[in-house]
């Protein structure tokens, strides 16, 4: 006999389950995940799903009675709400990386000025919080033309500053910024809102990050953008 059946022949034994619970529950948030002597302790994750399943097992095998029938409601009712917050996460991860997007963007534009030895990005502190990583980041992004890039994430330079320090491209939270024209912007998470028909809930996206191009480039200021108008 397994413990998923010893647990459902005995609800009584559900009450020490939540104990247990409890009791894991706060050892687990004493362990100190962060210093790599303290091994993270999966195989204990099984205690959880072990006495979760259970739950749902004993609730499923008496929703006849009259009983446990409000807790099997309770539980279908618990399943639905915690499907729809999953999907309203993601729907709002999804679209949580706005300056990956834009950098993205950036290199599917393609440059092909060969008067340049190298492209210069500058990504604020904004930009590099909202989804600038090292896979986005290729010495050779605008593939054909194998211009090479280097990417700045220096903190601490002034708006104004920005236009003196040799920047081909910027991404930036800010719509305006001297020296430099806003070629596109890239629209990210803002909040949930509520509707009166189905689904019940939008994600509302506002301009998160603004990519600018260097006025002092000619290839750059030649070229059809968007705007960020």
């Amino acid at each position: 006999m397994d413990w998923t059946q010893l647990l459902t022949q005995k609800p009584k034994l559900m009450g020490y389950g939540f104990l247990i619970y409890i009791f894991y529950s706060f050892c687990f948030s004493m362990i100190d995940v962060d210093n790599p002597a303290h091994t993270y302790p999966q195989q204990l994750l099984h205690i959880k799903n072990l006495l979760c399943s259970a739950d749902v097992q004993l609730r499923y095998n008496n929703r006849k009675k009259s009983f446990w029938r409000l807790f099997y409601v309770g539980m279908l009712g618990l399943l639905l709400i915690s499907l729809g917050c999953s999907v309203i996460f993601f729907m709002a991860s999804y679209k949580n990386y706005p300056s990956g997007y834009a950098i993205k963007r950036l290199h599917q534009a393609g440059h092909s000025d060969h008067s340049m030895s190298e492209i210069f990005v500058h990504i604020d502190t904004f930009s590099a919080m909202n989804g600038i990583t090292r896979f986005c980041e290729n010495d050779h992004p605008w593939s054909p033309w194998l211009l090479p890039c280097r990417y700045s994430k220096e903190e601490g330079i002034l708006l104004d500053e920005l236009q003196f320090r040799n920047f081909t491209y910027l991404l930036n939270e800010h719509p305006r910024i001297d020296g430099f024209k806003c070629l596109f912007k890239t629209y990210g998470f803002s909040r949930i809102r509520l509707r009166k028909c189905i689904p019940p809930t939008e994600v509302v996206t506002e301009p998160k990050v603004f990519v600018h191009g260097a006025l002092s480039n000619e290839y750059v200021m030649s070229r059809n953008w968007p705007g960020c108008s």
